[in-house]
């Protein structure tokens, strides 16, 4: 038994490396050639070309591992089959089943590589990737930003609205700051229609202060230039907004955790977060779905097997983008978002393993 299960897992990974690779050097290439006109055009030198798609593997890998371990596994238990290797194991008394658990024990390893490298190494090549692309190919300016309008700013018993700033003079645009005491109730209110900063603090102009007295009652004072006293600098406004791929699952629910706190709209932070979770997991589905495909035909047909794999993962992609995009809308709730293509093609290994000859 320990010779089979041996055996299995070295044919297994040879066969997942060459399909991984196979998927992965296809997308290279297709990236490649949509794109190398633009990279030539930006005049950027050869050394930053290959460093640029060099730097895209990582990524590449962990996004064709389920795929790939889905064919790999198709084709090794359709060629066991082809050679009646499954009749033998049967007749030996081998539970068909016991190679079964021994690949979804494979798939989990695999779900926490594939976790480690998108936590730990794709976030830091990514960035790199981003750079590159966004300030030498299409000369942007340095970083993309949230915050720019609409700003809901919270801190401790102080709230700030601020309807437009602009980060590059920092200055702010129709400016409300309230302050409030323990009980909530405001104290203090300073209306500006225009904010600037300058000597290391805040110059509210042309507004409106309203300060509660000790009976109670506000009262009103007009201003023409009003120094707000605030531990709130341009830099706290200002925040750059990382592409999901370029941070990791913890650094992920950090930056949500600040911009909730902060009172900005953190939905697709939360998608993405549960997705970093939810897409290695679908490998251990894709064991459950590529090991039930082969067993359920009467007859070996290795190229028709290999497509509906190839169908399979297309309808995953699918499956995934569309509720992701629904948890984007708030349609979903973003754990629901992340999880349903999961939930539903776990459905389909179950039935496809229920109906399989033991």
């Amino acid at each position: 038994m320990k010779i089979l299960h041996a055996y299995i897992l070295k044919e297994l990974a040879k066969i997942i490396l060459i399909c991984v690779l196979i998927f992965s050097a296809i997308y290279i290439i297709i990236d490649f050639v949509q794109k190398i006109d633009r990279l030539i055009e930006s005049g950027v030198d050869n050394i930053l070309i290959f460093k640029y798609f060099l730097l895209k593997i990582p990524f590449i890998l962990v996004q064709m591992v389920p795929p790939a371990t889905l064919l790999s596994i198709i084709i090794m238990i359709s060629m066991m089959k082809k050679k009646n290797e499954i009749i033998a194991i049967k007749a030996c008394g081998i539970d068909i089943f016991s190679l079964a658990k021994l690949m979804l024990f494979y798939g989990l390893l695999l779900v926490s590589l594939v976790f480690l490298i998108s936590e730990y190494i794709v976030p830091y090549t990514n960035s790199k990737v981003n750079d590159i692309w966004n300030y030498e190919v299409e000369k942007r300016s340095s970083g993309h930003f949230y915050g720019r309008d609409q700003i809901w700013y919270r801190a401790k018993n102080r709230i700030y609205w601020i309807k437009h700033y602009d980060y590059y003079d920092n200055i702010l645009q129709g400016a409300s700051f309230y302050f409030f005491d323990d009980d909530f109730r405001v104290i203090k209110k300073v209306d500006g229609n225009k904010g600037v900063w300058e000597n290391g603090q805040w110059i509210i102009k042309d507004g409106v202060m309203q300060v509660i007295d000790e009976d109670g009652e506000y009262k009103f004072e007009r201003f023409d230039e009003h120094i707000l006293d605030i531990p709130e600098t341009p830099e706290t406004f200002v925040k750059e907004m990382k592409d999901s791929e370029e941070l990791g699952f913890f650094k992920m629910r950090e930056v949500a955790e600040k911009m909730e706190s902060e009172g900005y709209d953190n939905t697709r932070y939360i998608v993405d977060m549960n997705m970093k979770v939810a897409y290695p997991v679908i490998i251990v589905i894709m064991v459950m779905i590529g090991f039930a495909v082969p067993l359920m035909q009467r007859q070996v047909r290795i190229p028709l097997s290999v497509i509906a794999g190839i169908l399979i993962s297309f309808l995953y992609m699918v499956a995934l983008g569309f509720s992701r995009s629904l948890g984007l809308s708030g349609v979903f709730p973003p754990f629901l978002a992340a999880w349903f293509a999961n939930f539903l093609f776990l459905l389909v290994g179950a039935y496809l393993m229920s109906s399989v000859d033991r």
